[in-house]
């Protein structure tokens, strides 16, 4: 899942005129710092919460599996 929330921000920062991820691109290409690291570390906060909610619905649902 962290994988595909990453290659929909790389997209957006290549070929999207809006979102998060050409936020980050024209902050970085701006040097606005304090912005680039504040979306950076939001996206990767989105995307370790994201990966944890999986990975608990993922065993609470996997039981009757073994």
């Amino acid at each position: 899942m962290i994988f595909n929330l990453t290659g929909v921000i790389l997209a957006e920062m290549y070929a999207s005129r809006d979102g998060i991820g050409h936020q980050i691109a024209t902050w970085g290409e701006n040097f606005q710092m304090k912005q680039l690291l504040a979306g950076v570390v939001m996206i990767a906060v989105i995307a370790i919460a994201f990966n944890e909610l999986v990975r608990w619905v993922e065993t609470r649902c996997s039981h009757w599996r073994t």
